[in-house]
């Protein structure tokens, strides 16, 4: 029987292909639905009770992850020996998981599945974080010697924006296809097929920028009317998610785009993107309660009371800055080192206290042996009356991210992770922009958009993979194309590969 051959090229295009389109849809559509009961109000209204509710990892994440995990073991099989590996971006990579590794043993965790998996809602724990990088390296040595599959590749993602708008416009309409088959019963927010508008966001703005290189490279009138369209689409989607990171973002990157490229076809889809995000609210009824405005400055007054409290959280942990304590680390400093005063300011203006309220007295409800995760915090105010009618207060502490991905880096893995993650989102798009082709300018914007996003937000399962195939292809960018190379240096290269 004839060996088969595991490098051959095309195979694993098709699966980098196949799991790059497929992932932000790769959703466990076939859990156990809950049990639905009525209520038949005194006023007339129906209420309904759900029981045996399946936890939202098991539908968004632990999929994705272990898609991941998977995917990154086959793509061992695609390098060859360790001099596949010999390459700057590798070597960035593997430095980061290690300090990952550093980071792990140092939270001093004593919950093993929070160590393996990650905390509750997120699963971003070792397991993904292995997966994570297994297949950003396997992408990257793929894509690079696959350039003329990017194309390709960006149409697919494109592809995929139109139909996660579809689901969001659905969505919006309280027509739901998603929640139905997921949990028994719709969602009361457009998540897409990713769970969150802003991780919807994250994911359609990427898109909307690479498919404009696909616009400005494509000739003849068809391709740009079809993919005008499309991208009309996806702009609707991300304005409906009224996520401000990533608008903010798109429009910082298209004003700079457009100052590199002074092109009147850039700036006239610029502006029509723009106009189309900006008012995608008023285009779909909204039949839900889900109501944002891009002018709310509510939310980014918690933006910065949850930023002094990270800074404070890093400076108290274990062997900060230099190593952090994962994933979980910023919930772990709150629980363990700040002052639940210090806490409360976030959460007067994340769960809306009237201003006229005091906190009278705050006890701590926690025994020691008990998991650290368990504490919570009786809080008792004055000037304030609840919906039931009580002024204590329970809360327990959910907040694990900083809304910024440096800062999160930071507490998460130390500062070298940080220095690297800057590298890794930055350092193509400083050497190649200016003298980049509009395909591959459109991935360096795409790049630097996700990044100027993650200032506002944090990476996630359903979409950090998305972002790491820009990462990919733009350090490709820096490695010189084959034809360009000596024969001798090119055959070298290919089999180094």
């Amino acid at each position: 029987m004839p060996k088969q051959d595991y490098q051959f090229p095309k195979i694993w295009l098709a699966v980098v292909l196949g799991l790059v389109w497929g992932f932000p849809f790769f959703v466990n559509y076939f859990v156990s639905k809950p049990t639905v009961s009525t209520l038949e109000v005194t006023s007339g209204v129906t209420q309904f009770t759900y029981s045996g509710v399946v936890a939202s990892e098991l539908v968004w994440l632990f999929p994705r992850v272990m898609l991941l995990v998977m995917i990154g073991v086959l793509g061992i099989l695609q390098a060859r020996g360790l001099q596949s590996y010999r390459n700057p971006f590798s070597y960035l990579l593997l430095s980061y998981l290690l300090l990952v590794g550093f980071a792990t043993v140092n939270a001093r965790d004593d919950d093993l599945s929070a160590v393996l998996l990650g905390a509750e809602s997120r699963m971003d724990g070792l397991l993904y974080q292995v997966g994570l990088i297994l297949i950003s390296l396997f992408i990257y040595r793929v894509l690079r010697e696959n350039r003329q599959a990017w194309p390709l590749l960006l149409s697919g993602l494109v592809a995929g924006g139109v139909v996660e708008t579809a689901v969001v416009v659905l969505q919006r309409l309280a027509l739901d296809p998603v929640g139905p088959l997921t949990r028994g019963f719709m969602y009361e927010a457009p998540v897409g097929t990713i769970g969150h508008p802003g991780m919807v966001a994250g994911f359609m703005v990427v898109v909307l920028i690479g498919g404009m290189g696909l616009f400005l490279r494509a000739s003849g009138t068809a391709p740009r009317v079809l993919l005008a369209l499309a991208l009309l689409t996806v702009g609707l989607g991300l304005g409906l998610t009224t996520n401000k990171a990533s608008v903010y973002a798109l429009i910082a990157v298209l004003v700079l785009w457009n100052l590199l490229r002074r092109e009147r076809w850039t700036l006239g889809l610029s502006v029509a993107l723009l106009a189309m995000v900006l008012s995608a609210q008023s285009l779909v009824p909204n039949r839900l309660e889900f109501n944002r405005s891009l002018a709310d400055p509510a939310t980014g007054k918690t933006r910065l009371v949850i930023w002094e409290l990270a800074l404070k959280a890093a400076t108290r942990l274990p062997l900060s800055p230099l190593i952090g304590s994962g994933p979980d680390g910023f919930r772990l400093a709150l629980l363990r080192h700040i002052p639940p005063e210090d806490l409360m300011r976030e959460y007067r203006l994340e769960y809306g206290w009237p201003p006229e309220a005091t906190i009278r007295e705050i006890q701590t409800l926690y025994e020691p042996g008990d998991p650290i995760r368990s504490k919570a915090f009786l809080v008792f105010l004055d000037n304030y009356k609840s919906d039931t009618g009580k002024q204590g207060l329970i809360y327990k502490v959910y907040l694990d991210k900083a809304h910024n991905l440096l800062l999160d880096r930071l507490i998460a893995y130390g500062l070298l992770a940080v220095l690297i993650t800057v590298v890794l989102y930055l350092w193509p798009v400083w050497r190649l922009i200016r003298k980049a082709d509009a395909l591959e300018q459109s991935i360096l914007v795409a790049l630097l958009a996700a990044f100027l996003y993650y200032l506002f937000w944090f990476p996630v399962v359903q979409v950090e993979p998305i972002h790491m195939v820009f990462v990919a292809m733009a350090w490709a960018m820096l490695d010189k194309p084959a034809a360009a190379k000596p024969a001798e240096e090119g055959e070298a290269e290919l089999a180094r590969v």
